[in-house]
């Protein structure tokens, strides 16, 4: 699927004196969209990595700089993370 964005000429100008190329406009539009729907959960992770048009492990941390969580636990599932994780840092320690 192909979608074409028309800008405003004002616009256009705009993003050409910040330095916005087309490629970059696009990349940076793909990047951006892929968080969003992930965010609300339209898209996995990899298929949102993936329409990015980045590795997962180069995706994760854009969505930690966008404030987005990778993870969603609830309440329960989030204290036995924490007791597994408790767990094997004293098995370090050993």
């Amino acid at each position: 699927m192909t979608v074409t964005l028309e800008l405003p000429d004002g616009v256009r100008a705009a993003l050409g004196a910040a330095g916005y190329t087309p490629e970059r406009l696009s990349e940076e539009a793909r990047q951006q969209l892929a968080a969003r729907l992930f965010a609300r959960k339209v898209l996995s992770l990899g298929k949102a990595a993936e329409l990015a048009g980045m590795s997962l492990w180069d995706f994760i941390p854009l969505l930690g700089d966008l404030g987005i969580a990778v993870a969603d636990y609830d309440e329960d599932e989030s204290r036995k993370e924490m007791e597994g994780a408790e767990w094997l840092a004293r098995k370090l320690r050993s």
